[in-house]
């Protein structure tokens, strides 16, 4: 059964407290170790925003969001990123659009207290661009404007 919206924000904040933990150990294994898990539950993130848009490719899916060349920056209780979604359509063949990534995790830590996912470059739409060449090109063209952009801020004060 797929996942709501609210139960993938859940599970990120968990993902990305474990990632936090880790990254301030210095254990580069377990950093790596964490950082898969959130990748996948961004990505899904991200699927459950996009399932009602019009105009992406007939079967479109997110397999994962990945860090770019620079890496995660991370600040107390939260982290961001540029990099790269991994998707894919009907044909089964897979490709990279850009993804900014801003999330901060609550002060009771089971939850998000708000977050910025940017999807697609918005004045290309998204692009079809290969995994082997996503790199180079992904960090030296980095979108001006975003085809999509999602916000969600606590309520709780």
């Amino acid at each position: 059964m797929a996942k709501t919206k609210n139960e993938l924000e859940r599970m990120l904040a968990g993902e990305v407290i474990d990632y936090l933990d880790a990254s301030e150990s210095g254990d580069r294994d377990e950093v790596a170790k964490r950082e898969g898990p959130m990748s996948l539950t961004l990505g899904r993130l991200f699927m459950r925003w996009l399932e009602d848009k019009e105009n992406l490719p007939c079967g479109f899916w997110i397999d994962e969001v990945r860090p770019g060349w620079y890496g995660i920056r991370s600040f107390p209780s939260g982290l961001e990123f540029y990099g790269y979604a991994i998707w894919g359509d009907d044909s089964r063949r897979q490709w990279a659009a850009p993804v900014s990534v801003k999330v901060q995790v609550a002060p009771e830590g089971g939850s998000l207290a708000k977050y910025r996912l940017d999807f697609g470059d918005g004045r290309r739409g998204l692009t079809r661009l290969s995994l082997g060449q996503h790199d180079k090109v992904l960090e030296m063209n980095r979108p001006e404007a975003w085809l999509f952009t999602f916000t969600k801020e606590s309520s709780a004060k």
